[in-house]
């Protein structure tokens, strides 16, 4: 059975978070780990460690209202990748937050970017586990990132206003119809 923890500095296994963290998110996409830190001493920010056992198998960073929760960051350890933890550790995601819908922002499908390969395989993670294309996408400097919801009706307004407290809502979120 899969296990979280609460990611703090003082926890054994923080540096493996951090390596995790940076690993799998580009440096443009990545949000300083001290402001991370920082919010997720808010009420309804989190996060996360999940184990199995004492293996420390993966993290998310989630925001939550009444209605729905948005996935900022999410992966597994390299050390035991392809093992099926990313799907169990959505599931246990989804099983927490039974009547939330659950969002995340992925790479666009793009058949001539150069990991356009990596963005299909991730589509199919997704699609696999549960999320639908809203049809909509997040603009953030020059950048187009798909919007995934585990909900057919999805709410651009509740997005808008849930991806806005991890600025405390000082920077504009920009949603375009796809």
């Amino acid at each position: 059975m899969i296990k979280t923890r609460r990611v703090t500095t003082l926890m054994p296994q923080y540096k493996t978070v951090v390596d995790m963290y940076n690993e799998a998110f580009p440096d443009s996409e990545r949000l300083p780990l001290l402001y991370l830190k920082f919010l997720s001493w808010r009420k309804g920010v989190s996060f996360t460690a999940y184990y199995d056992g004492s293996d420390i198998i993966g993290m998310t960073y989630t925001v939550e209202t009444n209605q729905m929760i948005f996935v900022l960051y999410s992966t597994t350890n390299v050390a035991v990748r392809s093992n099926g933890y990313g799907t169990k550790i959505l599931q246990e995601l989804r099983r927490r937050n039974a009547n939330r819908e659950v969002v995340l922002n992925i790479e666009p499908l793009d058949e001539f970017a150069e990991n356009a390969e990596q963005r299909e395989r991730r589509w199919r993670f997704y699609q696999k586990n549960g999320f639908f294309m809203t049809g909509y996408l997040l603009e953030e400097d020059g950048q187009y990132f798909e919007i995934l919801s585990t909900s057919t009706s999805f709410s651009v307004a509740d997005y808008i206003k849930n991806v806005g407290r991890l600025s405390f809502g000082l920077q504009k979120v920009t949603v375009v119809e796809k």
